[in-house]
């Protein structure tokens, strides 16, 4: 006879493995992603935690404390955890514990009022002389009951209307309206449609597709470029942060950390590229920078000569120049001196072209003598001799010469094409009135290269001529000593009023900022993929790079008019690359953000995450899946079997709701102490059904900001918490029916926790133990907000505010470790999950 007995073992079987699953477990694949409890319990816990945090983040009139400071509470996940565990049950057995409605409707009564309570707390909070009845949303504010009546509400109840109409004891009401633990009674609504009216402006939450205009990084760029005088003041105000916002122990627990900690002053600011900004310093470096020329004179090899040397013919054969004697006359000295033009066609100019001629003519007269024999006097001597002496004579023309360049080279360390100045060496061109330009290069370089009084043409002729001595230039190096010039210049030039000229950059700047942020670049991209991709900025970037020239040419033909024109084009250039880099950085940030979140979720989950690639990504995507109403939370059809047909479950746990707080016999009464069988009616002890902790694992800020700078803009920000829940029922019962006549008909399969003993030969043995259906299972909830607002650093982010202490960035239930029978009372002793 077949019988469900192995069938109904195994779907028991399968309901444990299922609330065991957690977030990550391997092996999820199609809608069985959405079978375990892990998931399950995502689908209630992602649209509470979006709700708050998107309540709390969003503009609201007056002055509006946070509804919410902590995001995942465990009185919440106890709720949220219950509805899961029946949706487990459900999509395992084809139904639920029969009391489940009945609970739960008071478990969401209690959940609404809650939240409804926190908003109006929050609503009255910093408005404390504003009527909040008046609105509508007031239900507890004790201002609003008149002393009278109050005084004998307190008379009568023993307690205060405030804490009569608290949250907590309107919580503890909800079991006398609809049962206790084991309870009995109209259908509760889901944890999406309680917050369904919070979320109704942010429909598909994750989906949904925000703008990222260019002015944040725009004005940075002009902040850190212009260093306009009221930037310092303005910043400051801007990340004032009041002593509140500051997380107690965040030095000793996280150190330095440029995402978060508190910056007292501008000057604590770095820029993209990890530098103290001085915002005083980029316009006098660009003035430096154009107004830098380097002048240089050289002599093209040295001087040269030309033409024949005179000398004086041989009268013949045997004749010996004795005397050489050398005279110049006829000598002419050129000096040709052109100076360059005023405009400049590239970074390379001519200042002076000097060309040096001395023209010598050189006559020669060289005597010479020849021993000649002649008769002898005496005619008994022989070889006698005279000498005989003769002068000839020779000219001859000879020229030195030597060319002299005096070049300079402008702004030699601008990074800007090199197009020329129109008026380089006279005043005027854009900028301000009696702009002087390069005008005094030709006055310096006249006077150093040639000590020449003056720059013009003939001040550097007259200098060279009174310098040289044509008679004496007899060699090329008595040439270049004739000359008298110098190679070794230095030449300094200045704008006539800096100050002047400075403001007029700020000015002609700030246009160009405006015209940046007119021309409305912008990235639109849905919040998944501005917090998960890449390069989220990328279309912004290239937009940018391709109208750069366009920027920095704008009043530029075919040269720069002036060098305030050429400051202007290269404060323009650098703007254009700081918008970039802060846009470059926005995206580091963003890099660096989301690496902190998956390594911060592979901490706390461990093992689970492995064959993950990204637990960030896999988040999102279950979150946008979820908030966009696209899992399918149906619990799907039973598999039957040839030998059985369809089979028919009820299920029965006691107690039906796991509580985070311990249960007695006398509410469920299947409480017992370990190993007491079901009859042993002395064993009867408190059972704790639930544990409860969560642990914000994204910090030490309420969020992460994914762009901590410019000064208060944030474009987006996210954090995570790991939310755990361990359970176990004191019993659990399933009933396996079939209809076929063949079989058993009915199974009743029980698990808790007791030996199994046999009467052998009247001796009671243990021969096994029946284990209770218990489980462990962490969540990740990623919650990402979108941030238009100018907020200073830290103020209305996403995540729990509080100390690093339990109660803050983490908390857990005083059964918490403690789950399972004999519970005598636990202390929830936690640890923060990544100290553990």
């Amino acid at each position: 006879m077949a019988s469900t007995v192995f069938q109904v073992h195994e779907r028991t079987q399968t309901y444990e493995d299922r609330l065991e699953m957690g977030f990550f477990e391997p092996g999820f694949s199609g809608d069985e992603r959405f079978r375990g409890f892990g998931r399950k319990f995502a689908i209630r816990a992602y649209p509470n935690a979006y709700a708050r945090t998107y309540f709390d983040r969003a503009p609201k009139p007056g002055s509006w404390d946070r509804a919410f400071p902590t995001v995942n509470e465990n009185r919440h996940t106890e709720i949220l955890a219950n509805d899961a565990i029946y949706s487990v049950q459900e999509s395992t057995f084809g139904t639920k514990d029969p009391m489940s409605d009945r609970v739960m409707n008071g478990r969401w009564m209690c959940f609404g009022y809650s939240t409804l309570h926190s908003v109006q707390q929050a609503y009255t909070g910093d408005n404390p002389d504003e009527d909040a009845n008046s609105r509508g949303d007031n239900l507890t504010d004790e201002d609003d009951i008149d002393s009278e009546t109050e005084n004998a509400l307190s008379e009568e109840l023993g307690t205060s209307a405030e804490e009569l109409f608290s949250d907590d004891n309107i919580c503890g009401l909800s079991w006398t309206f609809f049962g206790n633990a084991d309870g009995s009674f109209p259908s509760a609504p889901t944890v999406q449609e309680m917050t369904s009216d919070i979320l109704t402006s942010n429909s598909d939450t994750l989906s949904q597709e925000e703008t990222v205009t260019v002015e944040p990084f725009a004005q940075a760029a002009y902040y850190e470029v212009s260093g306009y005088s009221d930037v310092a003041n303005e910043v400051e105000e801007e990340m004032s942060i009041s002593g509140d916002q500051e997380p107690d122990n965040y030095e000793d627990r996280f150190g330095d950390n440029d995402t978060s900690e508190e910056q007292d002053s501008v000057s604590d600011l770095t820029g993209p590229d990890g530098e103290d900004l001085d915002f005083e310093e980029k316009i006098d470096e660009t003035i430096d920078e154009v107004y830098s020329v380097d002048v240089s004179a050289t002599d093209n090899g040295g001087a040269t000569r030309s033409g024949t040397s005179p000398s004086a013919p041989s009268p013949g054969s045997e004749w010996e120049a004795v005397d050489t004697d050398e005279t110049i006359t006829n000598n002419e000295v050129t000096v040709d001196v052109d100076r360059g033009p005023t405009e400049t066609t590239s970074q390379e100019s001519d200042v002076y072209d000097v060309d040096v001629t001395v023209d010598n003519n050189v006559h020669v007269e060289t005597d010479w003598e020849k021993e000649v024999e002649v008769p002898c006097e005496d005619e008994n001597e022989t070889g006698c001799t005279e000498t005989k002496d003769k002068t000839t004579e020779d000219d001859s023309d000879i020229e030195y010469s030597v060319s002299i360049d005096v070049t300079a080279d402008h702004s030699t360390d601008t990074d800007i094409r090199s197009r020329g100045i129109e008026n380089a060496y006279e005043s005027g061109g854009d900028g301000p009135a009696g702009t002087n330009n390069f005008g005094n290069v030709h006055e310096d370089a006249a006077d150093q290269v040639f000590g020449a009084s003056g720059p013009s043409e003939s001040d550097v002729e007259s200098a060279i001529r009174s310098s040289i001595t044509a008679t004496d230039v007899e060699s090329t190096s008595e040439m270049e000593n004739q000359v008298g010039y110098s190679t070794d210049v230095d030449v300094s030039v200045s704008p006539n009023d800096r100050a002047e000229l400075e403001d007029w950059l700020e000015d002609e700047l700030a246009e160009t900022r405006q015209d940046v942020i007119d021309e409305e670049y912008a990235v639109t991209q849905s919040r998944l993929d501005m917090v998960t991709s890449d390069e989220p900025l990328a279309e912004m970037k290239t937009d940018l790079r391709g109208d750069r020239d366009d920027y920095v040419t704008e009043d530029v033909d075919s040269r720069y008019d002036s060098a305030p024109g050429k400051a202007r084009a290269q404060l323009r250039n650098d703007y254009i690359d700081k918008t970039i880099e802060w846009a470059e950085y926005t995206e580091s940030q963003q890099q660096e953000a989301t690496g902190k979140v998956d390594d911060a979720i592979d901490s706390s989950i461990g093992d689970e995450v492995e064959g993950v690639d990204s637990a960030l990504d896999e988040s999102l995507g279950l979150a946008q899946d979820i908030l966009n109403g696209g899992v399918d939370t149906e619990p799907g059809e039973l598999e039957g079997s040839p030998e059985l047909g369809d089979v028919t479950y009820e299920v029965d746990g006691s107690p039906t709701y796991l509580s985070r707080t311990s249960v007695s016999a006398s509410e469920a009464p299947a409480v017992r102490r370990s190993d007491a069988g079901p009859m042993d009616s002395e064993a009867r002890d408190a059972h704790a059904p639930l544990g409860a902790k969560y642990d914000n694992i994204i910090l030490p800020w309420p969020g992460l900001p994914i762009t901590p700078w410019p000064p208060g803009y944030w474009i987006m920000t996210l954090s995570s918490w790991n939310v755990q829940v361990d359970g176990e029922y004191a019993r659990f019962e399933v009933r396996a029916e079939t209809g076929d006549a063949s079989t058993t008909g009915s199974t009743t399969y029980v698990r808790d926790d007791r030996p199994v003993e046999l009467d052998i030969e009247d001796d009671k043995r243990e021969v096994g133990r029946v284990k209770p259906i218990n489980f462990e299972s962490s969540t990740i909830v990623v919650a990402v907000v979108p941030s238009k607002l100018r907020m200073p650093r830290g103020k209305l982010g996403v995540g729990d505010r509080g100390s690093a202490s339990r109660g803050g960035w983490w908390d857990c239930s005083d059964t918490w470790g403690a789950v399972g029978p004999e519970y005598d009372g636990g202390d929830g002793s936690c640890n923060y999950i990544l100290d553990d």
